[in-house]
Parts: C-alpha cells; structure tokens; sequence
C-alpha cells in the first residue's frame, strides 16, 4: 500500500517538517516509500522492517544514499507474547531496544492487532498510523479482559485495538473506507486532517 498517496486521497497529512531529533519505525515498510518520505521532511532516524525479499531489495536501493539516518532489516516481526517464533522478532524487543518511537508505521495485514495488542510498551510510542485487516483464525489471542473469561481465545477486531490504544492514553481516528487508522497522544506527532 502506497501510504502517500492514501494520505493525499484522504486529505491526511504529516507536519511539514519533522523535529530533528525524530525516530520513526516502519513495520511493513514494502519499497521504502514511506521511510524516504520521512527523512525528506527531516526525520533523524527511521527504522525500516519488511520480510519479502524483493521489496527489501528495492527498499535498500532506494534509501541507500540516507546513510546512518536510514536503518532497514529483512526481518517479519511478530506478536510479542511468541517466545518460541525463530522466524520473527517480537515487537516489544525492537521497541525496549530505543529510547523511544515519535511514530510507528504498521503495515503487516492481518498481523497488525496482535503485534499492538499483545505489547506492553505502548508508553514509548506518540503517534501510530496503520492498516485495518480483520484477522483470521490465525491471529487468535488470549482475551485479558475481567469482562470476558481469562484465557478464552478471540479473534481480535479493529473495535479492540481501539478500545486497547485509548486505555493506553492514544486518540484514535479509524477511516474504515480507507482500512487505515491513526492513533496519537498529546505531544505525538499528529496528524492533521
């Protein structure tokens, strides 16, 4: 998904520019759009994660004249309660590992509820946008609220995640004809519509 453009149809749009100390995560990165467009507007550092090999390969073409400001891996990263996954990394490892996220980009289909879902450092992060995909029976959690029965497994939905990112202090603004969402706190980097 091409998110510039989705962000132009949509009349959605980042600040101008970008303080020079941000730090940007871009899960599902695809070509690299979205990291390029970042540092152009003055993102200090973006980290770029994207599994298939042909888009990494453009990816790590495009960006390659960014340097040190540009940090990309082929690497699919997971749910954070999968302690036993060789084939990813867990979400909450890559973000215990920064300082902090000013904006997380998740693009991962399907995969995207149970990476928010099952992490515990949300606090790190001001501003998230995303793609809405229900998920499949694949993608069943753990339900962990007192209202439901510990344990019982659901398949989550995008009225969850909402409900869990404004228990962790985050505005969400859902545009289900664009199956995207955007989720900030106060002092985040918003969005402006």
């Amino acid at each position: 998904m091409d998110f510039i453009n989705q962000f132009q149809k949509m009349d959605f749009t980042l600040t101008a520019n970008l303080p020079p100390e941000t730090l940007i995560v871009d899960i599902g990165m695809g070509e690299g759009d979205f990291v390029k467009h970042c540092l152009d507007i003055g993102a200090s550092v973006v980290y770029g994660f994207e599994e298939r090999d042909d888009l990494f390969i453009t990816a790590e073409n495009k960006l390659a004249d960014y340097g040190k400001r540009v940090k990309i891996y082929k690497q699919r990263i997971c749910r954070s309660d999968l302690f036993d996954n060789q084939d990813a990394t867990r979400f909450d490892f890559i973000v215990s590992h920064l300082p902090r996220i000013d904006m997380l980009k998740i693009s991962v289909g399907k995969d995207v509820y149970p990476i928010l879902l099952t992490s515990k450092h949300l606090d790190k992060i001001g501003s998230i946008m995303g793609t809405t995909c229900e998920p499949t029976r694949h993608s069943i959690l753990p339900t962990t609220s007192s209202e439901e029965r510990v344990g019982q497994l659901h398949h989550p939905k995008m009225r969850d995640l909402k409900k869990y990112l404004e228990i962790n202090g985050f505005n969400v603004d859902v545009v289900k004809e664009k199956k995207m969402f955007f989720a900030w706190k106060n002092g985040g980097i918003p969005f402006f519509k």
